[in-house]
């Protein structure tokens, strides 16, 4: 959200778009479009330009307001060109934002009416009221040469006279790939899926939102003891997890579903020999993912431990005895310093809660051999806030991966934000075809590819030859400007930093791919 932005001066609705029946403009995307939004005299005259490097995906925006009765209106967009280079128009997917009432905050009974969810918006009817804000988004062919395209933008209302914008995309000499090491996560039940019969649909969607890894959450093996041989079938779990490796969900799993083993253990034992139990179950586990080629399970038997003493006790038990188990491996949630520092030393990979995570916990983490990640969330009506959490705080945290909640944690009905006691959280809603994206999600997405903008970055500086340090100076110092900007601390940083607004997320990113192509060998 912006926190400072130069004053606007609006756009006065003049005869001619009375008679025209519209007044349409390009806005930045991560500036958000409401129902009430009227343009500025400067938006009206802008066209839509975007970065990219080969193979990403980048959107771009436009919005109308209508002043009378429009009919169905068509949005298209031609085919770019650069020389005899040709971007299609079919690398273009295009959207329109659905206005849905949205509470302020998680548990507040106060909202707003603000965009959410990305409809299919090539074709959409459009009546007196709102105005209406489309998202297009560009999936760069891994090959495309690089070069300034230029195509147009149409908007056709019916019975009523078109408007084009012109279009401008460069696509950079270079790409960016996943940093090596790192992860991005999606914190996923399939409990709460409306359809779950789609949950490939659902993998499919966060590989191509670039998410390596989900939460196993109620997974678990079925079976027990019998004649004191134990017997345990894997099936439904060998299902679940090769279906998301199928899309390519292979990184390390926090296992939410290890708290369920308790229920296979039979009554009336000791606790050493309910220990011993225990440890068998997490045995034979580990041991038919190594079979089967599983990414690495990571123990997660309590989540959010805060200072409660009773959950911290729980909590050094089960990682505990994690521990004594070869091959495997704990994960937990630490939401307050001190409980978190008090359990580090059982904790491979701690991922902290955002308010949690600073310098002091990542650097107990690392001194511990324990790997620093952190968990934030994504739902009302953002821009900013989820690409920089995913992002620029992410880097500045020095941390090497980020959990999501949640994919799709529906209270009610997911498109009624106040039929529950809070607030539904999701990045893709339900339909019976398949999920559809929210703002927040796509905006993650850009996030997570600014990080890998700034890890491509620090190893061309780190790798830099002598006769390019003055050039490798200067990316230094842009990246120490941005680290200036905010201390890393998530306590402190889950808003925008101050002085920034929607542009400045461009311009960083621009100025890091100008840099990334100077240093580049």
């Amino acid at each position: 959200m912006r926190r400072s932005s130069p004053r606007r001066i609006l756009y006065a609705v003049s005869d001619d778009d009375v008679r025209r029946g519209y007044v349409a403009f390009a806005r930045d995307y991560l500036d958000i479009v409401y129902p009430a939004t009227i343009p500025s005299e400067a938006e009206r005259r802008a066209e839509l330009s975007a970065w990219a490097t080969p193979g990403e995906y980048e959107p771009v925006s436009f919005a109308v307001v209508p002043v009378r009765d429009l009919g169905e209106c068509r949005v298209s967009v031609g085919d770019l060109s650069s020389g005899a280079a040709v971007i299609p128009a079919r690398a273009w997917e295009i959207r329109v934002a659905g206005i849905l009432r949205q509470r302020r905050g998680r548990d507040e009974r106060k909202y707003l009416r603000a965009p959410k969810i990305l409809y299919p918006g090539e074709r959409v009817e459009i009546g007196l009221g709102d105005t209406r804000w489309w998202w297009l988004t560009v999936h760069v062919p891994e090959d495309q040469p690089p070069g300034w395209y230029t195509g147009e933008v149409t908007f056709a209302p019916e019975g009523a006279e078109p408007w084009s914008c012109p279009l401008r995309l460069r696509v950079l000499p270079f790409t960016i790939d996943k940093p090596p090491g790192e992860m991005f996560g999606m914190y996923y039940g399939i409990h709460y899926a409306m359809y779950p019969e789609n949950r490939d649909l659902h993998f499919a969607d966060m590989h191509e939102h670039l998410i390596d890894t989900i939460t196993l959450s109620q997974e678990c093996p079925v079976g027990g003891w019998v004649d004191g041989e134990l017997q345990l079938d894997f099936s439904a779990m060998d299902e679940f997890i090769a279906s998301a490796r199928r899309h390519g969900l292979t990184g390390d799993m926090p296992w939410g579903g290890v708290r369920r083993l308790g229920s296979l253990i039979p009554e009336g034992l000791s606790e050493q020999e309910w220990d011993e139990h225990y440890r068998q179950l997490l045995a034979a586990t580990v041991a038919h993912g190594a079979q089967m080629g599983w990414p690495k399970l990571l123990c997660y038997p309590v989540d959010e431990p805060s200072n409660n003493p009773e959950r911290l006790e729980r909590a050094e038990h089960l990682l505990g005895l994690a521990r004594q188990v070869e091959g495997a491996y704990t994960y937990c949630t630490p939401n307050a310093i001190e409980g978190g520092l008090r359990l580090i030393h059982l904790i491979d990979y701690a991922c902290w809660q955002h308010l949690s995570a600073n310098a002091q916990t990542r650097q107990a983490t690392l001194d511990n051999g324990g790997t620093f990640w952190y968990y934030s969330s994504n739902y009302g009506a953002h821009t900013s806030v989820p690409r920089f959490r995913s992002g620029f705080l992410r880097w500045r945290l020095g941390a090497t991966g980020m959990l999501y909640w949640h994919y799709n944690a529906f209270v009610g009905d997911p498109y009624d934000d106040l039929d529950a006691s809070r607030s539904d959280m999701f990045v893709s809603a339900p339909t019976p075809e398949g999920p559809l994206p929210t703002i927040g999600w796509e905006c993650e997405r850009e996030g997570i590819e600014d990080v890998w903008y700034l890890r491509k970055l620090e190893s061309l500086i780190e790798s830099a030859p002598a006769g390019r340090q003055e050039q490798a100076a200067a990316a230094r110092a842009t990246l120490d400007e941005i680290a200036a900007a905010f201390p890393p601390d998530g306590g402190q940083n889950l808003a925008i930093p101050e002085g920034w607004s929607p542009a400045s997320f461009h311009q960083y990113r621009r100025r890091i791919a100008e840099h990334i192509i100077e240093l580049m060998p």
